[in-house]
């Protein structure tokens, strides 16, 4: 039995029966307090089901959730924005409230708006991301410490948090957005629009307005960890012992399966292996 996958360009916008997040239990750092941080977030993971809600500013693309600001002249955009966020004007006297609408619905965005808007925006945004793909060569060098870590594989359909989840937009052109959004695709533009440069990682993510914590999954949502080809003995025995920890808690073990090179061509397969619980 073999992962294989599915094209990037297949499928359209469908969200894949499978994610996977790339990981690793390498450090330079010789002491045992390292070692012992990377084994906890592991564990978090694959024992507690644990996935990092992280914030824009720990992300290792400069452009990251950034983007242009404009504002929308449609009458009927703004009349509607008005409408669904009547909650912000509440405290108001209606009076004074209809009032405040009306200079709403005229008055035209200064620099120092938008530049107070995005800040706020890159402040209060969390994304959590993973990959379609899990034979990705530059993913496992980057994220896997050189095919010596791991890869997760998320079943999608085993947890609601996957119904957040949006398919990247790689783009030559640097997104901007409408003020006020016409609809929720557009507010996300911003957060889903990536350089082409990144284009290789085939990413999913689900964006939300908070960040720097922790969402628990259901325990059959980590489906199976792959191997990377380099993986070192104590990170498959780490893998071992989470599987049987999951199995102690009374969740079920996850699959395990082996990467290995292609030695005749260029690329990686991905193999089924016995793991003894």
């Amino acid at each position: 039995m073999s992962i294989k996958g599915r094209r990037w360009d297949a499928g359209g916008d469908h969200l894949p029966l499978y994610l996977y997040k790339y990981r690793h239990l390498e450090t330079n750092d010789p002491s045992q307090h390292a070692r012992d941080a990377l084994l906890n977030r592991a564990r978090d993971l694959l024992v507690h089901g644990q996935v990092w809600v992280a914030s824009t500013d720990s992300l290792n693309d400069l452009h990251d959730m950034r983007f242009n600001v404009e504002q929308s002249s449609d009458p009927n955009v703004i009349d509607r924005w008005l409408t669904d966020n009547a909650h912000l004007l509440r405290h108001m006297p209606p009076a004074r409230r209809i009032a405040m609408r009306e200079v709403l619905r005229r008055r035209k965005l200064r620099p120092n708006d938008i530049a107070e808007f995005r800040a706020s925006m890159e402040k209060a945004m969390g994304v959590f991301c993973a990959s379609q793909d899990p034979r990705n060569e530059p993913m496992w060098a980057h994220y896997a410490a050189d095919h010596k870590g791991f890869c997760v594989q998320f079943d999608t359909s085993r947890e609601e948090l996957f119904l957040l989840a949006e398919k990247a937009v790689y783009t030559s052109t640097f997104p901007t957005i409408t003020l006020p959004h016409a609809d929720r695709r557009d507010s996300l533009r911003g957060h889903l629009s990536k350089s082409t440069a990144w284009s290789y990682e085939r990413e999913w993510r689900v964006v939300i307005p908070q960040n720097n914590f922790g969402i628990r999954l259901r325990s059959d949502a980590i489906a199976g960890v792959i191997l990377g080809a380099k993986a070192s003995e104590r990170t498959r025995d780490a893998i071992h012992t989470f599987n049987l920890e999951r199995k102690k808690a009374g969740y079920r073990p996850f699959n395990l399966y082996q990467a290995r090179q292609h030695r005749d061509r260029f690329g990686m397969c991905i193999s089924k292996v016995k793991a003894v619980v």
